[in-house]
């Protein structure tokens, strides 16, 4: 109860609407309690000859009192349980904007998200239905009991006297159950994460033909998650036939003392007809108590795992006493950053130690050293995205710790080595950290990081929405968009870590030379990088080896450090990118050189006005203006239907529930067996009144009390049986419900992992995330209790009709009468839901996506002091949703009130038309007038269970269409209907590879590759060079066919990649992708991930191979070390070694394609792989992409391309001779400029 608390504190904040629905909820319960009496007063008079109509108009006028107030309650209760959820997502959110990166390094997304979602749902719902159903179990039951000890105490006492062993018993249950669910979301957690993970990988899962494996182990995690809720299962099924067992034991032991008291005179048949009534009454909110215990405990685990979320105490907080730099301060240091002593320890090893030294204002200081040396992790200490654990970092002459967070984010800005973008316009991302930018200070940003040259490449400019983590935009474009995001706010101090690896040459050198002007004119930079050419005209530079400084000085100095690390490192880089055949003629600035001619036309000029074509072609800014300046679309559309999310189910083909049925039939023996159950069960449950109907009429009124016992010896099997069926029956069908969830969550997985890339550059992956978790668990809550109840509803009333029709037709024709004006306000009704449902799910699923994103991406938030805005667009989201749940508020509020009342008109027509039967002895008992008031109430309970339920079935009715307009979606890439096969068995010499003509655009009528044409010949090398965003990995992407061309045709080994199974083409292509992606798991596991059956001695010469081996022996548990999501525990250099040991390790036949594989390793690493790559690739065919001329040095041939079209080709000395493209950019390389 402990954890409930926090709830508390959320509903004090509506006592108002809170106390108010529970004193109309009191109100409500007394003016229940009324119809009782009324009846008890016509039966009574019945036996005395009178009958008083008007009675049944009071029944008419209680039941109207009933609608009014019940629509206030639950208006009241309903919209404070809505407001709870909200605010509580908000709270959340808030605080997990607080947490810094050490949490979110060992914190899954996917729980996040189950956190943010279903164990928050589970408060909501237990205020609604814990409060509404608790306090109506509470007033009824005592006013009930207050009643009934007033009418007659021996009778009363009875009813009591079981009341406490059924609370121990629920007592005890609710213990049990308690670590069950617990565990159950937990591993609800595990399984969104790992989906979270997975497709947010699928371009690696793709490349390695990983995806039946996957498939197969989220397979396991779903069937772990089914084994620990069947251990829920079977304790929570006992609860409502414990109640039911409960209320049957009571009525049977009432009916033979209340035949005894009217037999002796102290009892009338009236007075028993309303002491039943009170008993039936009590059923109810009995029943209930059941539901609300149940929830109760979800509630107290859920919240205990959201409590854990609010009670974690930042590492990374503001000081209690902030200090601002004060000119004593900068005049006692002539450094901006300093490091004093410093040490950093990450997990249980230390990363840095001893590290002092300082970077002047306006000063440049580079960072640099092998991979995994510590040099990302230096860099992070200034911003406090980690704090030291010896040693202090200063900013201006103050220790960073005693700076406000937001004041000391504001002075520097931060470039991480991972780039993280948003699904935001591409303006927004770069005024990310500066909401107030204006269109020149982002022109500025875009000019000075060269992106401005590609704006006019990209459909849509500065307004293009560049999707989740950008990946719309190639990755030199991410980085360049990056170091634009950063260069827009005003801040003293900039730091990149390695932030140009992505990026050609040619724009490096442009960057580097704007950035070096920034720095002249005052501003102070902080530079880690692998690429030591880069740095030689730095201030200052420290070398780092193994977290520790071992040089520092300019670069003249390190160079005369003939055997120092940096002048080696140095050397090698040098000697790796030298031609020793053309350097003369390269390096000579002197030498004349042939201006490369654009090809003839330009992607650049698509959509760009005339006038503005020749400086749109050039990059500058004041075109970017005046072609792609146009107003920034609203975060989020007011028009629900234009939501990117209605497109889903607008796919959707077929039936909605009934489309489930497809996934019963590998349980359709479970299925069928339930069907007899709930007859039994229904005419069990119906052997009560008719039992009571044979006691009165054969027993009572003649009194012959002796034949009563067979009446209690009947209650009593029937009630034995209705426990064991009733839980049989629940078992059933809430496993069921288990399982047909575990196998939709899994086909949908499936479905999703085959779809194209494509399909995933336009969905974001968190919308994803909330069709496998939150539209499952709606679909769960309708087959595990609203299916059970509907069609134990049914099976009550396929008997109870019947039943009814044999003992009077009449009577029956008068109850079935007020049910056709039921059926049209439920059609009605479904139709406006239906649409409030749908639009509630598709603002859910938005919001769901947004938090996704954001917790991924937090680190980047809390760097460029975003979280005020975040919160703001999320609390937009947060109430955009709250507001669509109350018109469901509304409506539901009048439904069941509206079921209510039918019932009690139903009373009142069978009382006022059984009266006159009775009285004129037309074959009317008052036994057979006490049953059908009994079968009244069970007859209007199957439809009242509807309604309550109704919410659940609109729900479950937008769940399935928005996951089988999902399953409707085939991807973009099929497999022929008869494929071929790529290599018969034991050919050699197979893979050649040719291009003819081809042409493909993301968008059809927008084209990023044109009229390509090239051949790689069986066992050649070639490389494939250009500018950033020419369209280098756009080909690796068609030849694994990611994407399909849209002219010409690509083949492998003379076969066209269409007519093969896509699975058959990867098998034979092993990639190493330009971002290094890895999963959770060992390190040993992803060098497996793409060939799990190789032996460990296979894994380790993988890793040794790329010089890997160097730093996973170093590692605690070395290739049993445990990876975080993505990696992220490792450098990215670190995991740019793994990704190419992985690829090696992936099918030793197979064509080799490196997309830039050694941008982000050191020069001696990449020495390493160059030995190694020489044995790999003999008699291989390979594909290089790479920015680093030093790569691709012993290639057979060269490809150049710029804006999508081959505009060279040929060996390299040839190439360097026609000093043409290729001459351009190995000048660049040659002659890089330093920051």
């Amino acid at each position: 109860m402990r954890n409930l608390k926090v709830l508390w504190s959320y509903l004090a904040k509506h006592t108002v609407s809170l106390v108010a629905g529970i004193v109309i909820l009191l109100v409500l319960s007394a003016i229940t309690l009324v119809q009782p009496y009324l009846l008890r007063v016509i039966i009574d008079n019945l036996q005395q000859g009178n009958f008083l109509v008007w009675l049944c108009l009071v029944i008419v006028g209680v039941g109207l009192a009933q609608l009014g107030l019940g629509f206030l309650q639950r208006w009241a209760i309903n919209r404070t349980g809505y407001q709870v959820e909200t605010e509580l997502r908000s709270d959340l959110f808030a605080k997990l904007q607080k947490l810094d990166r050490s949490y979110y390094s060992e914190t899954s997304i996917g729980n996040l998200i189950v956190h943010s979602t279903s164990d928050i749902t589970v408060q909501r719902d237990f205020v609604i239905q814990g409060v509404t159903n608790g306090f109506n179990s509470l007033f009824l039951g005592v006013l009930a009991l207050a009643l009934m000890f007033m009418q007659n105490w021996r009778l009363a006492i009875i009813g009591v006297i079981l009341l406490p062993f059924l609370a121990v018993s629920l007592s005890w249950l609710s213990r049990k159950m308690a670590p069950h669910y617990r565990a159950a979301q937990e591993l609800l957690g595990e399984v969104s994460d790992r989906a979270q993970e997975i497709f947010t990988g699928v371009r690696v899962v793709k490349a390695y033909t990983a995806e039946e494996k996957e498939v197969n182990g989220y397979l396991a995690e779903n069937q772990k998650l089914v084994n620990t809720s069947t251990k829920f299962i079977r304790l929570g099924v006992i609860i409502f036939p414990l109640v039911a067992t409960f209320m049957n034991t009571i009525t049977a032991v009432l009916l033979w003392v209340g035949g005894h008291e009217i037999a002796d005179g102290r009892l009338t048949i009236g007075q028993f007809v309303q002491f039943n009534a009170y008993l039936l009454l009590l059923a109810g909110p009995l029943s209930n108590l059941g539901n609300v215990i149940t929830l109760g405990q979800q509630a107290i685990t859920s919240m205990g795992r959201i409590q854990r979320v609010f009670l974690i105490q930042p590492l990374i907080t503001d000081p209690a006493k902030p200090v601002e730099p004060t000119p004593a301060s900068l005049q006692a240091t002539r450094n901006v950053i300093e490091f004093k002593n410093t040490g950093l320890m990450l997990g249980n090893r230390w990363v840095l130690r001893d590290i002092n030294f300082g970077v002047e204002a306006g000063k440049t200081v580079a960072v640099v050293g092998s991979t995994g040396a510590g040099k990302s992790s230096l860099a992070s200490l200034v911003g406090r995205v980690y704090d030291p654990n010896e040693g202090s970092v200063k900013l201006k002459g103050v220790d960073v710790r005693l700076l406000p967070l937001e004041e000391l984010r504001r002075e520097i800005v931060y470039v991480p080595q991972e780039t993280v973008l948003f699904s935001l316009a591409l303006r927004e991302n770069i005024a990310f950290g500066k909401e107030s930018a204006s269109d020149p200070e982002i022109h500025r940003a875009t000019d000075l990081s060269r992106l401005a040259q590609d704006l006019p490449q990209i459909p849509g400019g500065l307004d293009a929405q560049i999707g989740e983590r950008g990946v719309s935009m190639s990755g030199g474009q991410r980085q360049r968009t990056a170091i634009a995001r950063a260069l827009v706010p005003d801040a003293s101090v900039l730091i990149l870590d390695d932030s140009l690896s992505s990026v050609d040459a040619r724009t490096q050198n442009q960057i580097a030379a704007n950035l070096r002007t920034l720095s002249e004119q005052g501003r102070t930079t902080l530079i880690v990088t692998q690429r030591l050419t880069l740095v030689t005209e730095a201030d200052w530079i420290v070398v780092l080896d193994q977290g520790r400084m071992v040089e520092q000085g300019t670069h003249t100095e390190l160079m005369n450090m003939s055997q120092g690390l940096y002048s080696r490192m140095y050397r090698r880089e040098v000697e790796l990118g030298k031609n020793e055949l053309l350097d003369d003629i390269a390096l000579d600035p002197k030498a004349e050189t042939a201006k490369p001619k654009a090809p003839a036309q330009e992607v650049a000029t698509v959509g760009v006005p005339e006038k503005g074509r020749e400086s749109a072609v050039l990059g500058d800014p004041a075109t970017a203006t005046a072609v792609l300046e146009k107003p920034a679309k609203s975060r989020f559309a007011d028009d629900d239907e234009d939501d990117e999310d209605e497109l889903v189910s607008g796919d959707y083909q077929g039936g909605k529930l009934t489309r489930l049925l497809t996934f019963l039939k590998p349980y359709w023996k479970r299925t069928l067996l339930v069907v007899p159950i709930s007859i039994v069960v229904a005419f069990l449950e119906m052997s009560g009144p008719l039992l009571t109907k044979i006691a009165i009429d054969n027993y009572i009124t003649p009194n012959k009390l002796d034949g009563l016992g067979l009446i209690m010896v009947l209650f009593a099997l029937a009630t034995v049986g209705i426990f064991f069926l009733r839980s049989l029956r629940g078992y059933l069908m809430q496993t069921l419900g288990q399982y047909v969830v575990r196998d939709l969550r899994v086909k949908l997985f499936d479905h999703l992992l085959h779809q194209s890339l494509g399909f995933f550059d336009r969905y974001p992956v968190g919308r994803l995330i909330s069709r496998l978790t939150s539209d499952m668990e709606s679909i769960n809550d309708l087959l595990s209790n609203g299916a059970s109840a509907v069609l134990a509803d049914f099976m009550v009333l396929a008997v109870l009709i019947p039943t009814m029709f044999i003992l009077d037709w009449r009577l029956t024709l008068v109850i079935l009468s007020v049910l056709p004006l039921q059926f049209i306000v439920t059609f009605f009704f479904r139709k406006i839901i239906r649409r409030a449902w749908r639009r509630a799910r598709r603002r859910h699923s938005t919001m769901v996506g947004y938090m996704a994103e954001n917790y991924s991406g937090m680190l980047t938030v809390q760097l460029f002091n975003r979280q005020k805005l975040n919160f703001q667009y999320f609390s937009e989201l947060n109430n955009r949703y709250y507001e669509s749940n109350k018109f469901i508020v509304y409506a539901n509020g009048f439904f069941l009130p509206f079921v209510t009342f039918l019932g009690s008109a139903a009373n009142a027509l069978l009382l006022l038309v059984g009266g006159y039967l009775l009285m004129g002895n037309q074959g009317v008992t008052y036994g057979v007038l006490v049953a059908f008031l009994q079968y009244t109430d069970r007859t209007f309970q199957p439809i009242r269970d509807l309604a309550e339920r109704y919410t659940t079935f609109q729900s479950a009715a937008n769940s399935c269409e928005r996951i089988f307009g999902l399953l409707d979606q085939k991807s973009v890439i099929q497999d022929p209907a008869q494929p071929k096969t790529l290599v018969e068995p034991d050919r050699k010499n197979w893979a050649e590879v040719r291009f003819e003509k081809v042409g493909f655009g993301y968008k059809p009528d927008y084209r990023v590759i044109k009229d390509v044409s090239f051949t790689i010949k069986p066992g050649e090398k070639v490389a494939i060079v250009g500018a950033t965003g020419a369209g280098k990995s756009s080909l690796m992407g068609l030849l694994s066919r990611n994407y399909d061309i849209q002219e010409g045709a690509i083949r492998v080994n003379g076969v066209d990649v269409r007519e093969v199974a896509q699975r058959d083409l990867r098998q034979h292509l092993a990639l190493v992708l330009q971002d290094p992606l890895l999963f959770k798991g060992t390190i040993a596991d992803n060098i497996r991930f793409g060939n799990p059956n190789l032996s460990d001695e296979q894994v380790y010469k993988a890793a040794e191979h790329v010089g890997a081996n160097s730093f996973i022996e170093q590692l605690p548990g070395k290739y049993e070390y445990q990876l975080e999501e993505r990696g992220a525990n490792l450098s990215v250099g670190q995991r740019q070694l793994l990704s190419f040991a992985r690829a090696l390790a992936f099918n030793p036949e197979a064509i080799l394609i490196l997309d830039e594989a050694t941008s982000s390793v050191d020069s001696e690493s990449e020495a390493i792989i160059q030995v190694a790559l020489k044995k790999l690739l003999e008699n291989r065919t390979a594909l290089i992409i790479a920015h680093r001329l030093s790569t691709i040095k012993d290639v057979d041939k060269v490809i150049v391309m710029d804006k999508g079209k081959v505009v060279e080709m040929g060996g390299q000395d040839e190439l360097l001779a026609q000093r043409g493209w290729y001459y351009q950019l190995y000048r660049h390389q040659m002659s890089v400029a330093s920051y």
